[in-house]
């Protein structure tokens, strides 16, 4: 039988890990809803469609919503400035490198 070593990590930094994956979680639900919003969609129905969507494809088609009307609403630039740094986040693969565990070497890229 293998000799199985089990990690211990604190629980500081469990908790910590959960909080950011929680966090995450709730932007997540943020852009399902803006997008269903700004779709002026059932919301409902919209998340059968953001249920198997990426935020990123969410972020885009939020992004291309806000370009079609924003000439009607300038206040969608706040809006746009959110989803941006929303984006940022994302980009940055903070989700990624919590939620699924994804090491990075700096010199090698991706395990």
């Amino acid at each position: 039988m293998p000799n199985i070593k089990t990690v211990i990590v604190e629980s500081a930094l469990t908790s910590r890990l959960g909080q950011i994956i929680i966090r995450w979680s709730e932007i997540e639900e943020w852009l399902s809803k803006l997008l269903g919003t700004m779709a002026e969609a059932d919301l409902g129905a919209m998340s059968v469609i953001t249920s198997t969507a990426g935020a990123a494809s969410e972020i885009q088609w939020i992004k291309t919503i806000i370009d079609v009307f924003e000439y009607k609403d300038p206040r969608l630039n706040e809006i746009r400035e959110l989803v941006n740094r929303v984006d940022e986040l994302r980009i940055d693969g903070m989700h990624s490198l919590t939620a699924h565990g994804i090491h990075m070497d700096a010199r090698k890229g991706p395990a």
